[in-house]
């Protein structure tokens, strides 16, 4: 999936891209900037909210979702199963990304689908491994908060 990925940030302008699954959990990326894994967080959950809403007003299949702002745009486009999210200069050549991005589409299409079926076969995890030990959850926890609060500048 991160060679598909690298064909579509080849496309001058494009910086960032990330494939989501439908709850905007990320399952691949690709970035050239330093991003914070927190702020991608936010984008995948912001973005799965965002269509599923205009999916619910519109009653009907979202398509591309531009979003544009003044140093750039987000490009989203749909997966069957997720949502390809794509971080553009704001003078990026559309037609360019868009014949990219349709050439990408159907391999990614296969790759999620591949990745579905690798999840539905594996076995549940066991009661020992979901919680693990006391120890283990304590630093776990303690580091996931960390990271949580690192955007916020503590």
């Amino acid at each position: 999936m991160e060679d598909i990925l690298r064909s579509v940030v080849a496309v001058p302008g494009v910086s960032d891209c990330i494939v989501l699954d439908e709850e905007g959990n990320i399952v691949d990326c690709v970035l050239t900037q330093r991003s914070r894994d927190y702020t991608l967080s936010v984008v995948g959950y912001t973005t799965a909210h965002i269509l599923a809403g205009l999916r619910m007003a519109r009653r009907k299949k979202v398509g591309t979702v531009d979003l544009q702002f003044r140093d750039g745009r987000v490009v989203v486009r749909p997966l069957r199963q997720g949502h390809l999210c794509m971080v553009c200069q704001g003078r990026v050549s559309l037609p360019l990304l868009n014949l990219t991005v349709d050439v990408a589409l159907p391999k990614l299409n296969a790759a999620m689908e591949q990745r579905n079926a690798r999840q539905r076969l594996a076995p549940p995890p066991t009661e020992t491994e979901e919680t693990g030990s006391d120890e283990n959850l304590a630093a776990s926890s303690s580091h996931d908060i960390g990271r949580f609060l690192r955007p916020f500048g503590t």
